[in-house]
């Protein structure tokens, strides 16, 4: 489904600034930092330094209090806030308190009003229809028409359903609009065609092995360059999946930010891109040792101190590198590192479908994967889930800091509680991050303190960037020599 929101603050502060999605993020209002184009002045004490969160899935959007002090009011009628003599923390014991959003809904917040905007577009022509967000067809009057009239083979036939739907650009639609509102179904289809078609897909110069992963957007094979023997992963995806932009602009986004980093020893290698039929590929650098995620399952669940330091310096010169350029990468975990070999290899940064010019961040919309915060919440820091437009390398030292947590001690820097359902965003907004030493007090307490800098929610506190957590790790390592 492709939509639009637009946010236009109508009184207030910010009076005259309209926010445009037209792919999936979030936005908070408040008075804190973090809060980055949203923020409120200092002065509006009615307003909370945090006072609630827009998720944006165009062309849906969800309203969240951050419980506020006051509440947040939607069409006049009062949303979350506290207790008289309640703190936040103890706020965040109740009930959350959201709802989605309409076309037409009024936003307020002290003096700052919001008027909510949102639009279906035509899935071939990006024409705005009549209906909402729940007309009976996702193609405009002039897009059926036209279907009705394409010649043979201007058209593509669903391999789900059989639907037939028009052409959108070269290789046409795979998965039609209507079977995309089934995940499930929409990754195993794909899935299973990749793996059915290995055979007849032939890349000059490669030959296809058998597969290492999966995912709702594609899957990974293992290859080998026939010119050198050279092993390599070919990763496969359908750029029309379901006629989504969103599918095809990540990837497109990982073969240029794979191409941008080709060369750096600690970033995986790009070898070359292609395209067959309606099939998008990008071949590259094969780590055999897997990831650090299963280097850590080998090891029982942690791995020693001097191992996981030394690693996750390899991984912060690659990510310096990658700073250097003027990216962020949005998505570091341990299952993203890749090492060369199980035993002494080198570390590798990877996985580069979220990353972004941070010099240009907010100056457009942005992308995931899901239709929620991108990102892994495990390993995400706070600012993210506030502001995901606007993340800086700031934010990438703390993703790295928490997976070096994790490999030290098997823990998450926040506690997730088990058996509850309890939302990712309350954790990450609500919570403390645990001290490292809480759970490995043997731990040298220079590196402890490196690492609980590393994972401040203070930005001013952070190391700003890997090359400046590379080195304040570099010297607890000379430190024990």
């Amino acid at each position: 489904m492709t939509g639009r929101v637009t946010l236009a603050v109508t009184s207030g502060p910010l009076k005259g600034r309209v926010f445009t999605y037209e792919s999936p993020s979030t936005l908070t209002f408040g008075r804190a930092p973090e809060c980055g184009s949203a923020r409120l002045p200092q002065d509006d004490t009615s307003v909370s330094r945090r006072h609630f969160l827009l998720k944006i899935s165009p062309p849906r959007l969800e309203l969240r209090d951050l419980h506020s002090r006051n509440g947040t009011y939607v069409n006049g009628e009062k949303l979350g806030g506290r207790e008289k003599g309640e703190s936040a923390e103890e706020a965040a014991l109740r009930t959350t308190a959201e709802r989605p959003l309409s076309s037409g809904d009024v936003i307020r917040a002290g003096k700052t009003r919001i008027q909510v905007k949102t639009e279906l577009l035509c899935t071939a022509c990006g024409t705005v229809l009549d209906g909402g967000v729940s007309p009976p067809s996702e193609f405009c009057a002039s897009c059926q028409r036209h279907q009705k009239t394409l010649p043979l083979g201007a058209y593509a036939t669903c391999a789900i359903c059989g639907a037939q739907e028009p052409r959108i650009g070269e290789g046409g639609a795979t998965i039609c609009s209507q079977c995309l509102v089934s995940s499930g179904a929409l990754s195993d289809e794909l899935v299973a065609q990749a793996v059915s078609r290995t055979e007849a897909l032939k890349i000059e110069g490669y030959e296809l092995g058998g597969e290492l992963g999966r995912g709702g957007m594609g899957a990974v094979f293992k290859a080998r360059r026939v010119r050198d023997d050279t092993p390599a992963a070919v990763k496969f995806m359908l750029p029309r999946v379901a006629h989504s932009p969103e599918a095809r602009d990540l990837f497109l986004r990982e073969v240029r930010v794979t191409r941008k980093l080709a060369g750096h020893q600690h970033c995986v290698g790009f070898y070359e891109e292609g395209t067959l039929g309606s099939v998008v590929y990008l071949v590259m650098e094969f780590c055999p040792g897997g990831s650090v995620d299963q280097l850590m399952t080998r090891c029982g669940g942690r791995v020693p101190a001097a191992q996981a330091v030394s690693l996750v310096l390899q991984a912060l010169d690659g990510l310096a590198f990658f700073h250097e350029r003027g990216l962020v990468h949005r998505d570091l975990k341990p299952q993203n590192i890749l090492l060369t070999k199980e035993e002494g290899g080198q570390a590798k940064i990877a996985d580069f479908g979220l990353a972004k010019e941070f010099e240009d961040a907010g100056l457009t919309s942005d992308l995931t994967a899901t239709g929620t915060v991108a990102g892994t919440p495990y390993f995400m820091p706070r600012e993210q889930v506030l502001n995901f437009k606007y993340v800086k390398p700031v934010s990438d030292v703390w993703s790295m800091g928490a997976t070096l947590y994790h490999m030290l001690t098997g823990r998450f820097p926040r506690e997730f509680p088990r058996g509850r359902r309890t939302d990712p965003f309350d954790v990450i907004l609500e919570t403390q991050v645990t001290p490292i030493s809480k759970h490995l007090p043997q731990l040298p307490s220079r590196l402890a303190r490196v690492v609980d800098k590393a994972l401040s929610d203070s930005l001013d506190r952070r190391y700003p960037d890997a090359a400046s957590f590379k080195a304040a790790l570099s010297k607890c390592l000379r430190a024990r020599e």
